[in-house]
């Protein structure tokens, strides 16, 4: 299930929020100038199902916004090699940026008040807040660190309608 921007806040009259699956936006074709994907695409099983439904809601020329955790290790349903040839059999062109050190600092820098905040929760729920948090007691840090899993952009852009000539 995706959320399509942030209910909670306000915004222009003309931004919408609907809920939808990533492979199923409830948009028209190439309606969108951009689709920005934070921390969604690794739980998706049919990855190349998501890129086609990006570039279906793109316009020629349009962006998709890609940031996320993948694993280095190739067996992995969410591998960085595996998304990397998803895009290649896609109609995007890739240029992707490894933003693991910045992740992982910004978990460290961070931790202090998130496990502040698990704290407060009942004692049952710790172990999967821990587990789901982002701190630097969580297993995602643990492999960031090792070298299991990196964090990387990616910045997709569709290939521009072909110049018409007259």
């Amino acid at each position: 299930m995706l959320i399509l921007g942030n209910r909670r806040r306000s915004g222009p009259p003309n931004l919408e929020f609907r809920t939808a699956s990533a492979s199923r936006l409830p948009l028209p074709a190439e309606s969108c100038d951009i689709v920005v994907s934070i921390e969604s695409i690794h739980p998706q099983p049919d990855k190349s199902a998501v890129l086609a439904e990006a570039a279906r809601v793109l316009r020629p020329g349009g962006r998709l916004l890609v940031a996320d955790f993948f694993y280095t290790r190739d067996s992995s349903t969410n591998s960085a090699s595996g998304f990397r040839a998803s895009v290649q059999g896609s109609p995007f062109e890739r240029v992707d940026e490894d933003w693991t050190d910045q992740a992982a600092a910004a978990l460290e820098e961070d931790s202090p008040r998130r496990l502040a905040e698990i704290d407060r929760l009942p004692r049952f729920l710790w172990p999967a807040a821990l587990s789901f948090a982002g701190t630097v007691r969580s297993p995602l840090y643990a492999q960031l660190r090792q070298g299991q899993a990196r964090y990387l952009h990616f910045r997709l852009q569709k290939a521009p309608a072909p110049a018409r000539t007259v």
